[in-house]
Formats: C-alpha cells, structure tokens, sequence
C-alpha cells in the first residue's frame, strides 16, 4: 500500500502554477513579437523573385534582429499556401542553390519536416492588419520529435493579398531560463514536449498537449505514451507512470493553470511515499482517532441516561403539582383508580417525546416510570395534603408518610391581674 504525502504533492502544484503563470507571459510576448514580424513591410519582399539587394540585406538585418532579441528562436520560413513551395528560410539545410542574390529552396516535402497540414493557416478573405488581428489567427504546434514550438501566422504580400504560412521555430526549453531566474528550477533541470502527432485521427488542444519537467533520458519512449494516455483520460493528480521493463516508478504531477497547455513534473516515487517512521506516525494517529470516537460514544449513551432521568423528574414533579392542585383529594381511592388510568398513555407520551433516544431505550424508560409511578400510588393512599406539599418540594426523595397525630387543645390562660402605679420618687 502506497502512502503518499499530500504536502509533496501540494508544494509542486504550487510551482507549477507560478510556471504556468511564467510560460503564459512567455507565449503571449512570443505571439506579439511574431505579429509585428509578420506585418512588417520588409517580410513582403520574401515572396518576390526580382528582390534588389536592399530587400535583401534589410530583411535579412530583421531577422537577425528577432533572432537576437529572442535566443529561443531558432529560424524562420514562408511557404506557399500549396504547402510545396518554400519562399524564404533561415535554415541552410534548406538552400537547394544559390546564385546572387538569388536562392533557391527545397520543396517543403523534401525537408522533413512537419506534415504542413499541421501547420498551415487558412485565407479568410481578410487581411490581418494589426497584431492583434494577426494574433487572433495565428496557431501553435508542439512538436514532440523536435522538441519545439512552432507558430503559424497567415503570410501577406505587398498587396495584402494571402500568399501562404509564415513559420516561427522556438526552442521548448527557452523559457526554461525564466523558470530558473525564479528560482522555481534547479540549474539542470530538463523540459520535454509532450504532444500528440496532428494528423486526421489526433488534434492537437490544450488538454492533450504540454511540457514535462524532470523526465528522464531514459525512458522517453516508453514515459510519454503514458503521459499522453493519462491526458486524454483527465488524470492530472499525482499519477504512476512506469519507467522501465523492471518496473521503476516515477510520479507525474500535471498543472491546468495555463491557458495555453498542460505543465507537467515528474519526481521519483520515493519522493512521495511515507518513511516508515512517518508511516508508524499515522498509524498510531489513527488509532488514537479511533480511541477517542469510542470513547465519544461511549459518553453519548451516558448523556443519554441523563437526559431520561431529567425527564422523568420533570414528569414527577409535574405529577405531584396536578394532584395537589385539586379540589376533590378527600376520596384518595377515587383519585388512585383515575391515576391507575392514565399510566399507561402518560408512560407513551414520555417515551414519545424522547424520539429516537426514547425507542432505544424504551424498555429501561418503562422501568423507571412505574416505579415513579409505585411510589406515586403509595403515598396518594395514605398521605394528607400538607404531606404532599412537602413531598413534592423534594420529588427524588421518596417515601412513605405516616399521618400526623392531632394535638390536645390547650385551655385558656387565667387573665393577670394589673398592678398598682408606684409612686414617682422625690428628688
């Protein structure tokens, strides 16, 4: 059984939703650095065949400049809406030949690249003439293999007319030094993309696709199926994943902060699961929980008991103020059949209006009410009134009073006769 510690799990998704908040700022500049690019009029030119040689070195000067500014981009091209044509590119892998000014580019097939229906933007009929309308139709792609992220944006010539898809090559690890500048990374640590293949069958969203941190070289292959499985179900708690034939596990903890993808850490398994000094610590908690809520009920079946013996006194002290109220106590057998009468729905009443406590209890209720009722019948039979009042001022008290014995009359007193007034002495 695996015991796994909250904590570990809480403190890492703390982290990763600062580093969701990171990478969302990241890609958002990215996205807005990308659009002024693309509606620069220098970029216009890439299409055109008779480029002079100023169109050349100023867009050629531009891109060095993004480059610059930007160390995780790691190159830029235009290809045709036909999705063969390569107009511009940073990468020399792609340069079939070059005369002059002049170059030539491999088709896009040749290149082996990302099919480009991964990637290709689509001709609405308008032209993007601001960022933020160029943002709004612009796309990301994960590219897994590569480790990268590409950003699609619609190409336009000189006469804002639609010619194609303008592709922005990122490093996945880029924004890595950001994290790391937070101090929320360690030095060497690793990100690694995980993405499904787009193709007719996959599509690439926000729940499916993201990066992981922490994933081992070892393994790759067989970690990010499991990832990408775990995704798809919407597991993002702290899940296993199995690292090798030998079963080595390691734990993947995903973040849903982003706006734009899954953040994901993997730690070793023994970074979660309890010591066997915190185990016994638990264990020992819970047997004193279970102590104490034994203990509790235990206690409750006691304040059960005091709560029928303070019923019953009430009815005992409410009994014996009825009785002494009444006018028509001289015949004391008369009053005994009446009491004898209502025993049995006043001894319902009672047990009634306990409820549930009452039921449970009803048979211990029963036996204390006829013995109040016992003692009851005893003293109405041979008690008088003044008996009864006394009585009833100490309910729990009781016993059998004995009538009070008449006192002889005493005889009236002889008149004393008045003395004389002594003379007032002389001074």
């Amino acid at each position: 059984m695996h015991y796994y510690q909250p904590r570990m799990v809480e403190n890492i998704k703390q982290n990763l939703e600062k580093i969701s908040g990171i990478y969302d700022t990241y890609v958002d500049d990215l996205l807005s650095t990308f659009a002024v690019y693309s509606l620069d009029d220098r970029t216009k030119t890439f299409i055109e065949r008779d480029s002079t040689d100023t169109d050349i070195e100023n867009r050629q000067k531009m891109t060095a400049e993004l480059m610059e500014k930007n160390a995780g981009v790691l190159g830029v091209r235009v290809v045709e809406a036909d999705g063969i044509h390569v107009h511009y590119s940073t990468f020399p892998s792609d340069i079939l030949s070059q005369e002059g000014g002049y170059i030539a580019y491999r088709n896009y097939q040749e290149l082996g690249e990302v099919d480009f229906g991964c990637l290709a933007t689509f001709d609405n009929g308008e032209y993007a003439s601001t960022p933020k309308l160029m943002t709004d139709r612009a796309a990301r792609y994960y590219d897994s293999e590569r480790d990268r992220l590409i950003f699609s944006f619609p190409y336009f010539d000189k006469y804002t007319a639609y010619r194609g898809t303008l592709l922005f090559y990122v490093a996945a690890d880029d924004f890595l030094r950001l994290v790391i500048a937070e101090n929320l990374v360690s030095l060497n640590s690793r990100v690694k993309v995980v993405a499904p293949v787009a193709n007719g069958m996959n599509v690439q969203t926000s729940d499916n696709t993201g990066v992981v941190f922490g994933m081992p070289l070892v393994g790759r292959s067989v970690l990010e199926p499991q990832i990408r499985r775990l995704w798809d179900a919407g597991q993002y708690g702290a899940e296993q994943l199995v690292q090798d034939e030998k079963g080595a596990l390691l734990i993947l903890v995903t973040g849903k902060t982003s706006r734009y993808c899954n953040i994901g850490w993997i730690s070793p398994n023994e970074d979660f699961v309890f010591s066997d000094m915190e185990k016994w610590l638990l264990l020992t908690a819970l047997a004193l929980t279970l102590f104490l809520v034994i203990f509790l009920l235990f206690n409750i079946r006691h304040d059960d008991t005091i709560l029928i013996r303070e019923r019953i006194r009430k009815f005992e002290i409410a009994l014996f103020k009825e009785y002494l109220e009444r006018k028509d106590t001289d015949d004391w057998k008369e009053l005994e059949k009446k009491v004898a009468l209502r025993k049995q729905d006043v001894n319902a009443e009672i047990v009634k209006s306990l409820g549930s406590t009452g039921k449970k209890h009803s048979r211990e209720i029963t036996d204390a009410l006829d013995k109040s009722w016992n003692e009851f019948m005893k003293i109405i039979s041979g008690s008088y009134k003044a008996s009864l009042e006394q009585l009833s001022s100490n309910p729990a008290v009781v016993s059998e009073i004995e009538p009070v014995e008449e006192v002889e009359e005493v005889p009236e007193a002889e008149p004393v006769e008045e003395l004389e007034e002594v003379p007032e002495a002389e001074p």
